[in-house]
């Protein structure tokens, strides 16, 4: 196994439990302790794993992602709300646009006013919240099919993408397990593949992302910033964090709570 194979399975195996050591990373790969060591070095290198006493542990950020849906919804709402109403503001008459399934995402739903839109998603969340909000004018939704994720409610695999790839939209908005200059991150390769593709069909692409996210790093790499048009986030951002992202091009609005 070549080492960015082991250092990616290492990652997927630190997704579902929280400690690894050396010598069940051995028996996992099949490899020396000499080895796991340097890719255990890596990882926490790369912010993709922390250190501790004989062995590695899942990151705080990618710990918190494992927080039940519900409960990460509340977690900077009102962050998260202000940066949702910015990014609804781009939305024209006729705008197509693909939505993920992201706790910043869902803040969409009550935003989106008088505006007739397109909304195409994987989200059977933020259909439901998008229906519930019985907008005067039409807010149509296309939910994609797939794999249902209870925990999310995200419909993920082959089915969820080529409903995505059926559509072209002008807007792509994404929420985000952490990004910053090595591009968007998220938590899950499945969904990742999914936001790939809302990616490839979207004229723009817009990341939703609180202050916790600038900076971070998750399991996932969905894109560099090349393929990224605009940032949005809260007030309460680094500024650090901030520049780092223009200095690679990209726009970054700040939402005033």
């Amino acid at each position: 196994m070549l080492a960015p194979e082991r250092l990616d399975h290492i990652a997927r195996t630190l997704h579902e439990r929280d400690f690894l050591s050396v010598a069940d990373a051995c028996t996992l790969l099949d490899a020396s302790p000499a080895t796991v060591r340097r890719d255990f070095a890596e990882l926490v290198a790369q912010g993709r794993a922390e250190r501790h006493h004989g062995g590695v542990g899942r990151t705080r950020r990618d710990a918190l992602a494992m927080v039940p849906f519900a409960a990460r919804a509340i977690q900077q709402a009102a962050e998260k709300d202000a940066i949702a109403q910015v990014a609804a503001g781009l939305l024209e008459p006729g705008d197509a646009v693909f939505v993920d399934g992201g706790t910043s995402t869902l803040h969409l739903a009550s935003h989106l006013g008088a505006v007739p839109v397109r909304v195409i998603t994987n989200s059977l969340r933020l259909a439901a919240a998008i229906g519930a909000a019985q907008y005067a004018s039409p807010v149509e939704v296309q939910v994609a099919g797939g794999y249902l994720v209870a925990r999310g409610g995200l419909l993920i695999g082959p089915q969820a993408r080529a409903g995505i790839a059926a559509y072209h939209a002008r807007w792509a908005f994404l929420s985000a397990g952490g990004v910053g200059p090595d591009g968007v991150f998220n938590t899950d390769e499945l969904v990742q593949d999914v936001e790939r593709e809302m990616i490839a069909h979207a004229d723009r692409v817009v990341v939703l992302a609180d202050r916790t996210k600038l900076g971070a790093r998750a399991l996932c790499h969905v894109c560099g910033l090349e393929r990224i048009h605009l940032v949005v986030t809260d007030d309460g951002a680094d500024p650090g964090a901030v520049a780092a992202i223009r200095e690679r091009g990209v726009e970054v609005r700040i939402a005033v709570r």
